[in-house]
């Protein structure tokens, strides 16, 4: 059986994220990657058979706009939750990736699948 994956690779978003000060201030600009595996492979060549990137991109940023995050794995969490919910979906992966200011590293990344 094949399966068909979905990625959404670099979605930028500003995101209320963080346990710091400055953090809990002003939001930080943050970025998604989605991976969906689709429960079934479209057959008629329909939107309505798989989930859009616009669907996707939307369901992510109403997570991120409806609260505060103190950690990216409680976002990473949820948004996988919020996605899983999507028609067509079998199951999801979801990466935020933030640049910390406390460490000395490039990016920090928490990721789920579901």
């Amino acid at each position: 059986m094949s399966m068909i994956e979905i990625e959404v690779v670099g979605l930028q978003m500003d995101a209320a994220l963080g346990i710091h000060s400055f953090e809990l201030e002003d939001r930080q600009t943050i970025l998604i990657d989605v991976k969906i595996k689709l429960s079934s492979t479209p057959q008629q060549d329909s939107i309505h058979e798989t989930a859009s990137y616009d669907d996707i991109a939307d369901t992510v940023r109403r997570v991120i706009d409806a609260r505060h995050y103190n950690l990216a794995e409680t976002l990473c969490v949820t948004i996988a939750e919020a996605l899983k919910t999507l028609e067509h979906v079998h199951e999801v992966t979801v990466a935020v990736t933030k640049s910390p200011r406390t460490v000395a590293c490039k990016s920090v990344i928490a990721r789920v699948t579901l």
